[in-house]
């Protein structure tokens, strides 16, 4: 079977499920599927399908962060929208050294998103994970020699690389340096991440091949999905999961 990769979302670990999927519907702008509503160990918000956050009821931990890349016009409603229902607005929305406007909103417990926009056709909103690592460097050649990614963007600053943006077919990833410890697993018996995926045993067998290491997996949950979780960056989990009911 080909391998496809729809898309990747990050995990984010929070004290109450429950009340995080109040704060990012209500105050975020995010939608919930109704089997998620009251969830209180587990939940997915999104902005479109497949283009959302995992939510996993944990203890305390060091914070992530999410990129999410809509149309001007898009961006314009939403800092509206994120002023009039009280979020915490870090950033207001600027012209970037590197040609985006953007903005940064901090969750309820202290989760970045940093919205931005970017001129075209306008398709759906895209969101993904900005995972922290303690050598964004070593998260490149990660991504080009295990994951098969391919570059999008890195960029430098004294000498050091401080960010990193590589894809896969719908799939998109983001480095940032920062030290993060424990990771997910830890905290929260979660990935850092999720990888929507089509062809999960076929990649399984890929990646062994180029050499990952193997958390998890492949396995069939109960809730119907089948995933593989491989260790990733700096002690990160990455989760590939496809959906079998899809």
């Amino acid at each position: 079977m080909t391998t496809t990769l729809l898309s990747a979302l990050p995990a984010f670990v929070v004290p109450d499920v429950r009340a995080a999927v109040v704060h990012y519907t209500e105050v975020l702008g995010f939608g919930v599927p109704d089997h998620f509503r009251d969830a209180d160990e587990f939940a997915i918000v999104d902005l479109a399908p497949g283009q959302g956050i995992h939510l996993k009821r944990g203890r305390g931990a060091p914070v992530q962060g999410a990129f999410v890349l809509l149309t001007p016009a898009e961006q314009e409603r939403l800092a509206a929208d994120l002023g009039r229902r009280g979020a915490d607005i870090r950033a207001s929305l600027a012209m970037k050294p590197w040609g985006m406007r953007e903005m940064t909103v901090v969750d309820h417990v202290g989760h970045r998103l940093r919205v931005a926009a970017e001129d075209g056709p306008g398709g759906q909103p895209q969101v993904w994970p900005e995972i922290p690592v303690a050598d964004v460097a070593a998260a490149v050649a990660f991504r080009r020699e295990v994951l098969g990614f391919e570059p999008i963007h890195t960029a430098e600053y004294q000498g050091r690389m401080v960010f990193a943006a590589a894809g896969r077919d719908g799939a998109r990833v983001h480095w940032t340096p920062a030290e993060i410890s424990p990771r997910n697993r830890a905290r929260a018996g979660i990935w850092d991440l999720c990888i929507e995926a089509r062809g999960v045993d076929a990649l399984a067998a890929e990646l062994a091949g180029r050499g990952a290491s193997v958390v998890r997996g492949p396995v069939t949950t109960g809730y119907g999905i089948r995933e593989l979780e491989i260790a990733g960056p700096d002690g990160c989990t990455i989760c590939f999961g496809e959906d079998l009911g899809g």
